[in-house]
This record gives structure tokens, C-alpha cells and sequence, in this order.
């Protein structure tokens, strides 16, 4: 075993480790070799929440692993129409987490996803529109910042998806999608919203989803 200590500007120490294999101790990076990880280098921090642990991975094939990297999948349980109401922006709330989200960072109860750090952040979101019931019309269909239904994250102006809606176009809808690459600051939200002229429509709960993820 091998030990490069370093002192910080604020006076702390740290220390890399090179080891050959076994369990992880209080270091900064950690070269794995042997049965850990064919010369993996593993980097870890502290937190007083959970203590010292694996933040991320470099294996050694270059690909880089980070278990604590906020990302999320989220739908909706319930098998059936779902209404949508008319004349305005709304919020769609995605109440189950189908994947990740391992920090919270998205909220069933409200529909809201919330930034952990600064960054860019990517989105998708789909929904299953049944539209006859408010046919003539159309819907607007967009990733929202903080309560704002096609605003902030980095955009100018106001931008939204648009889904033309009418009679012709039969009983059932195509899945409205829409992809959003955002800038969000900590703390900042992100939510799906949609809007609907005249009547309320429907949606079909577990045939739509909202996920995100943090790129940059």
C-alpha cells in the first residue's frame, strides 16, 4: 500500500491511497487492484450525513460510474383516463418513481423535481392524450422552472411544444413528448405543464412518464 498525503488551503489533510484490493477506508482516491476492481481508481468524500463513500468511478476500461448522480424516472399508477383540465396551464403530477431518485430529488407529491447543484440538467416527459372530448383545440405541452409554465431555465422568451388537435384526426392522440435541455441553479424546480383549450381532456396515467437527469 501507498500513501500521497497533501494539505489543503485551509490547512486539512488529505491523502490518496493505492491499494490492492478490500474494504474502502477514509481516502480521497483509491487505486483498486485485484478483486475490488481491475485497477479501478475509485474517488470518495465526506459528507456528515453518510460519512466516507464511493462518489465516483473510473474502471479500467475509462468508463466513469457516479452513483450519486441526480437522475430520476418517473409515471403514473393509475391505469385509467386521467382528466386534464381545460383553459389554462396546469401541472401534471407523475406520483410513482420507477427509477433512481436515490436523493429525493423529485417529488411525487408535488410533481417537482428540484435541483441538488447548479447545472445542466435534461428532461423528457410523454403523455397519452385522448383528445375527442376537447376536440376542436389543441394542447401546449412544456418543462416548467419554478412554477413558471414555459419560462427560465436558460430560455429567452417563451417556448412550448404544440399539439393540434381536432376531430379529424380520430379518437386517440399520439403520445405528446417533450425534451428540454435546462439550466437550473440549486434549488430551482422543474415540473411538466400543460395546457388545454376549451374542454378538459384526457390523459392515460401509466402510459406517461417524466424523467430527468443531471449532464453537466
Amino acid at each position: 500500500n501507498l500513501h500521497i498525503g497533501f494539505k489543503n488551503e485551509d490547512q486539512s489533510y488529505g491523502f490518496i491511497h493505492f491499494k490492492s484490493h478490500g474494504a474502502m477506508e477514509n481516502s480521497f482516491g483509491v487505486v483498486e487492484q485485484g478483486a475490488s476492481g481491475q485497477g479501478d481508481f475509485v474517488f470518495q468524500a465526506y459528507n456528515p450525513a453518510d460519512g466516507y463513500k464511493e462518489r465516483m468511478r473510473i474502471t479500467s476500461k475509462g468508463v466513469v460510474r457516479n452513483p450519486s448522480q441526480p437522475w430520476f424516472i418517473a409515471g403514473h399508477n393509475y391505469a385509467a383516463w386521467d382528466a386534464v383540465g381545460g383553459g389554462g396551464w396546469i401541472s401534471l403530477m407523475f406520483n410513482t418513481v420507477g427509477a433512481g431518485n436515490s436523493g429525493g430529488w423529485y417529488n411525487t407529491a408535488n410533481g417537482r423535481f428540484t435541483a441538488p447543484v447548479a447545472g445542466f440538467y435534461l428532461f423528457m416527459a410523454t403523455s397519452y392524450v385522448y383528445p375527442a372530448q376537447c376536440a376542436p383545440g389543441y394542447i401546449h405541452y412544456d418543462i416548467g422552472v419554478n412554477g413558471a409554465p414555459v419560462s427560465g431555465g436558460g430560455r429567452v422568451g417563451s417556448s412550448y411544444q404544440i399539439m393540434g388537435l381536432s376531430g379529424s384526426e380520430g379518437a386517440y392522440n399520439s403520445s405528446g413528448h417533450v425534451t428540454r435541455l435546462l439550466y437550473l441553479n440549486a434549488g430551482d424546480t422543474a415540473s411538466v405543464w400543460n395546457y388545454v383549450s376549451g374542454a378538459a381532456c384526457y390523459r392515460y396515467g401509466n402510459y406517461s412518464y417524466f424523467a430527468g437527469t443531471l449532464i453537466n
